[in-house]
């Protein structure tokens, strides 16, 4: 089984609940999602409609279901009003990548279109963070999948409490 992330890239400093897995790296925070292809999917096409931060999530998000470390990011995202992050999705064997768009960009709440090349640096890139697509994809270690980033984090707690 290859690689297979989703997550959401901000450089605005949030304060997510401990039991919510995250990562500062660098100059942002990464959100790992619990979140299946399919509902992935539907999450790019639905965001087409949608101009801006409001209406993505009044449009789509509050009206479907996710698991429940996911629901809780997004929820946290909508109440605090966080208006300047991407979702993106990556896959080692294609599939989400053929996607004619695999990310969703807001900056300053508004949708941002990009170029369908290299689309998920380019979301780093127009987040002005010094943290790269290539950084994260070979961290195989935290950003192999949502569980993988899972692991690795409650175990950076546990060690963490610990000391």
């Amino acid at each position: 089984m290859g690689q297979k992330i989703f997550y959401i890239i901000t450089p605005i400093q949030i304060n997510l609940p401990i039991e919510v897995v995250h990562f500062k790296e660098k100059d942002v925070y990464i959100i790992p999602l619990l979140i299946d292809e399919f509902d992935f999917k539907r999450l790019i096409e639905f965001s087409d409609d949608s101009k801006n931060i409001d209406e993505f999530f009044k449009n789509y998000i509050i009206h479907n279901k996710y698991e429940y470390p996911t629901e809780k990011v997004f929820d946290y995202f909508s109440h605090n009003k966080i208006i300047t992050f991407a979702i993106i999705g990556y896959r080692e064997f294609l599939d989400i990548s053929q996607l004619s768009n695999s990310t969703i960009l807001f900056i300053n709440s508004e949708k941002i279109s990009l170029n369908e090349e290299n689309i998920e640096e380019q979301c780093h890139k127009k987040l002005n963070t010094t943290f790269t697509f290539n950084e994260l994809i070979n961290n195989n270690e935290k950003y192999w999948s949502y569980y993988t980033a899972e692991k690795y984090y409650f175990n950076q707690l546990e060690k963490h409490l610990q000391k």
